[in-house]
């Protein structure tokens, strides 16, 4: 099975992803970790830590999966993952661009990324434009074995609420 989390900068997901494997023993293949280790802030760094991102994920393995959902990243990973026969929950947290960017105001920012020179909160905006028109949903739709669950994730409670939720739902799906 694969738990497929994904947001904006901010929303959550690492944090989502890290007390749901306290309870839930399954894989983490989080971009940004490849970025850490791949990446050197160019254009062959990222293209590398890509390449190490989409090849472990593996078919019939339980990993969660985590990545912002916009862009080239979600784009290759909606295609590779539409290949595999297996149960996939989609997990999209939502949040508004306000609360991720007061999340992220005092974060030490350690991830090479080539793309630096756009303002963050640009950078928000702009992910949270392309969440809120459910392209995500419409790209994974096509896809068998899905459940979409989408959520708000603006407070501890919403937090503890989808923690929740998913762990049912994974434990109904074993």
């Amino acid at each position: 099975m694969k738990i497929i989390i994904l947001g904006n900068i901010g929303s959550g997901k690492t944090t989502i992803l890290k007390k749901l494997n306290q309870n839930i023993h399954f894989d983490e293949v989080i971009i940004d970790e490849f970025r850490i280790k791949y990446g050197d802030n160019s254009l062959e760094g990222e293209t590398l830590a890509r390449e190490h991102f989409y090849s472990v994920i593996k078919e019939n393995k339980n990993q969660f999966i985590e990545c912002t959902g916009v862009g080239d990243v979600a784009t290759k990973l909606y295609q590779q993952l539409k290949e595999y026969n297996e149960h996939i929950l989609l997990l999209i947290l939502l949040a508004h661009k306000e609360i991720c960017l007061e999340r992220i105001e005092n974060r030490i920012w350690n991830i090479p990324f080539p793309f630096k020179d756009e303002l963050l909160s640009s950078k928000v905006a702009r992910i949270e434009k392309t969440l809120s028109l459910d392209a995500i949903k419409r790209e994974f739709s096509q896809k068998g074995n899905l459940t979409i669950i989408s959520k708000k994730n603006e407070n501890p409670e919403d937090e503890n609420s989808i923690i929740q939720e998913v762990i049912s739902f994974i434990n109904s799906n074993k």
